[in-house]
């Protein structure tokens, strides 16, 4: 018998719960004990890593890293997830990432693209201004 590769697994999981009227609780259901009878839930990292890559393909799901200067308290997290959810228009995984280095705000990493709202960033971006503008002065 030919084995179901992780993709198929995730193709099939993402057309199932993407049906009208879905009972995703029953595909859950059936798709597990489909992988405990086929001695496959070892597979089942990958298979959520395909199925992640299948709603970020269609731009249904996004990645999102938050690095901020102080810890978050829960309201500030949800807060942060409801806005960019609005303004992404899409569900979010947020991985939150306390990193006091970055002296106030914050940077957020959204699949390959950084926004970087830093304090330390801030400072950095300043300091080359201050650079440029002397040279520039110093030529005069």
């Amino acid at each position: 018998m030919k084995r179901i590769s992780a993709q198929q697994y995730a193709k099939a999981l993402f057309e199932a719960v993407n049906e009208k009227d879905a009972d995703i609780h029953a595909i859950a259901k059936n798709c597990i004990r489909l992988l405990v009878r086929e001695r496959n839930m070892r597979r089942m990292p990958k298979i959520l890593k395909a199925l992640e890559a299948l709603y970020a393909q269609k731009g249904l799901y996004f990645q999102v890293e938050l690095r901020t200067a102080s810890m978050c308290v829960p309201s500030e997290m949800q807060a942060w997830q409801e806005k960019l959810e609005k303004n992404l228009k899409s569900q979010l995984q947020m991985n939150i990432i306390h990193d006091p280095q970055l002296l106030g705000g914050a940077i957020i990493k959204i699949h390959n693209t950084v926004y970087d709202g830093s304090m330390k960033n801030a400072i950095v971006q300043l300091q080359s201004q201050f650079v440029s503008k002397s040279e520039n002065f110093s030529k005069a």
